[in-house]
């Protein structure tokens, strides 16, 4: 019992704890921008007062700017609530449905996911908001191609560390192994290009579709897994590989965003490579 709740911690909210505190983050640098706007608008008042100049209409622009950023503010904050909800009133339905077996399964199962996901492309998303302002959108896209790269390398080597301990990190009476390490080498990587496309949304503080992703995900998920555990008896299965499914459209859609805005650009450097690999390395 203790290792099953222990996995079931680390399992909920670990992830839950990263797109929270990314919201947060975002939250906190939107209302920096605002407060320089503040300032950049008592300034110019008074200079315009000063100068003689008109000042009723100046800021107009500026106070738009700031209702923008008030209302992506407000559906971010929404989102959190939101997320916090649906694991309130998911927990009576699991705990009805799932077997003490089923929970212990499922806690490992996506605790391994979780671990995972940490090394596989070492945590890209922690680059792109570390540096997504200070390279802008086109330096950054010399940077996708090798992200792709560290990913593709890093998943592999993911694969056969999990095959290779299958047998340690799984319980005996389960079957297929082999299949079900691929599965779960496969969520991690889904899971790393959500947090990247969430990431990215989030760096050109465009709220609403970070909003929309996120409860898509969350609500795709939930009617999904409620769908496969109570209609067909999954189990532990239903909730898991509704959260892969789904996690694999967003995974297709993040692929289509970067394509269409021109955030990948083929063009293999090794001094990015290294760079990357120096940056987010030390970090996992």
């Amino acid at each position: 019992k203790v290792a099953t709740d222990t996995y079931n911690t680390v399992a909920d909210k670990s992830g839950k704890l990263f797109e929270e505190a990314k919201a947060r983050i975002s939250i906190s640098e939107m209302e920096k921008d605002i407060e320089k706007i503040y300032e950049s608008m008592g300034l110019t008042i008074f200079e315009n007062y000063r100068n003689g100049e008109e000042v009723g209409k100046t800021f107009e622009k500026e106070c738009k700017k700031i209702d923008k950023l008030n209302k992506e503010i407000a559906e971010l904050n929404k989102k959190i609530l939101f997320n916090k909800g649906l694991t309130f009133l998911l927990l009576p339905v699991l705990t009805f449905y799932l077997t003490k077996e089923d929970y212990g399964v499922l806690g490992l199962v996506t605790a391994i996911s979780t671990m995972a996901s940490i090394y596989v492309g070492f945590f890209p998303s922690g680059f792109l908001l570390a540096r997504f302002a200070q390279y802008g959108k086109e330096k950054m896209a010399e940077y996708m191609h090798h992200m792709l790269l560290l990913t593709i390398a890093t998943t592999s080597l993911v694969l056969l560390i999990l095959i290779g301990f299958q047998h340690y990190l799984l319980p005996e009476h389960l079957e297929n192994k082999t299949i079900l390490m691929v599965v779960i080498t496969l969520y991690a990587m889904f899971t790393i290009f959500f947090r990247f496309i969430d990431t990215l949304l989030q760096v050109e503080q465009n709220a609403i579709k970070f909003a929309v992703l996120q409860t898509l995900q969350s609500v795709g998920s939930l009617g999904l897994g409620l769908v496969l555990i109570i209609e067909f008896s999954y189990g532990w299965k239903g909730k898991y590989y509704a959260e892969l499914l789904i996690l694999f459209f967003v995974f297709i859609y993040a692929i289509y965003y970067i394509v269409k805005n021109k955030y990948y650009k083929y063009n293999t450097d090794y001094k990015k490579l290294k760079e990357l690999f120096v940056f987010l390395f030390p970090l996992t």
